[in-house]
């Protein structure tokens, strides 16, 4: 159901429908099901397009412009498989992290939603794991560090993380090395 802030009455958009989100606009649903797919639906007639048919077991995020998804199946302590698909139309979903250990450690795409940000083989322990960037549209990643606690997306496809990330006194603190690096270029990271 979607219910105007205004008042009035609610308007049902799926009845399979399960958990969602709006659009930044505010006039299409984004929305699981009950069987376990993800669809799109404008919210002024109504009418569900299945964008993954089966295996969605929830949101991680959605990219900036609103046209990827990253999603799981399972979850686990130590993290989540992750699956990437579009937002817009029906395609197969490309798997990010097959194992139960996938995780994000700040933001999940960059600033113009070209990349997604995301990290594999997830120390819950240790809050760090493999870094990786994926353009979207491609299935190769690039792997940017080994023990990457935290990543920022500054404008464009420009990210900063810490690399090598120690803790000294718990987690809320540690050393690392900072980074910096613009996906669109194809340099290697710079260390600050």
């Amino acid at each position: 159901l979607a219910a105007p802030l205004a008042g009035g009455s609610p308007t049902t958009i799926d009845a399979t429908g399960f958990l969602g989100v709006l659009t930044r606009d505010g006039k299409t649903a984004l929305y699981s099901t009950k069987s376990h797919g993800w669809r799109r639906s404008p919210l002024v007639a109504p009418s569900p397009l299945t964008l993954v048919t089966s295996g969605f077991g929830g949101l991680w995020s959605l990219s900036p412009d609103e046209s990827w998804v990253l999603f799981f199946n399972n979850l686990s302590p130590a993290g989540g498989d992750i699956f990437l698909a579009s937002a817009v139309a029906a395609n197969a979903p490309l798997t990010l992290s097959a194992a139960p250990t996938g995780a994000f450690t700040g933001d999940s795409f960059t600033s113009s939603s070209s990349h997604v940000l995301y990290s594999t083989e997830f120390d819950s322990c240790t809050q760090v794991g493999k870094f990786q960037a994926l353009a979207v549209g491609s299935s190769a990643p690039k792997l940017l560090g080994q023990g990457v606690w935290s990543d920022w997306a500054l404008g464009g496809s420009k990210i900063i993380y810490n690399d090598n990330f120690f803790p000294t006194g718990g987690l809320q603190f540690g050393r690392a090395d900072i980074e910096s690096i613009d996906l669109s270029s194809g340099a290697a990271p710079t260390r600050i």
